[in-house]
């Protein structure tokens, strides 16, 4: 139980973006912890050139496809967890298989929705998150394949894009 608290705290601080981001593996899961975090800034700084444009259209784009309530949010973070391995790696690219694990919260908001209750406001968010800390719900796990190309600091995220 003590090493995954620590290890949540270690990943939900921004020591975890401290990594060696010369290994691919760092990298990447400084990017996808960023994302969980919705830390627009060090997503942006881990993105591939190519693929982020400018700063400031990128974060006015993220923010409105990716920010939350503040409530869910704390919750996501909470309770997902990532781990990565390399799959290839050459001094021009890599491939890293990111497993990633998240409540399943769905099935729940689908219910309240059917029951007339949606998520228009920061209560009914906060609503949602009472009754999924009170529930055993469901992890889902995922695995995605992220190429990666060397920049400026390390290794950068090319593919997937959150664009």
């Amino acid at each position: 139980m003590f090493k995954w608290l620590l290890l949540t705290v270690l990943l939900a601080s921004p020591i975890a973006y401290a990594c060696d981001h010369s290994l691919p593996t760092c990298a990447v899961e400084s990017y996808v912890q960023a994302h969980i975090e919705k830390d627009v800034e060090a997503v942006y700084e881990l993105t591939a050139a190519s693929e982020k444009g400018d700063f400031e259209e990128f974060a006015v784009w993220y923010h409105e496809t990716h920010v939350t309530n503040q409530e869910f949010q704390s919750y996501w973070e909470e309770t997902t967890s990532v781990n990565s391995e390399i799959l290839q790696q050459s001094d021009n690219f890599a491939r890293v298989l990111v497993n990633t694990q998240y409540p399943d919260w769905s099935d729940l908001a689908f219910e309240r929705a059917m029951e007339g209750h949606g998520l228009d406001t920061n209560s009914d968010w906060e609503q949602l998150v009472a009754e999924l800390r009170q529930k055993d719900v469901t992890l889902i796990e995922k695995s995605t394949e992220f190429y990666l190309v060397p920049g400026d600091g390390g290794w950068k995220v090319l593919r997937p894009s959150l664009r």
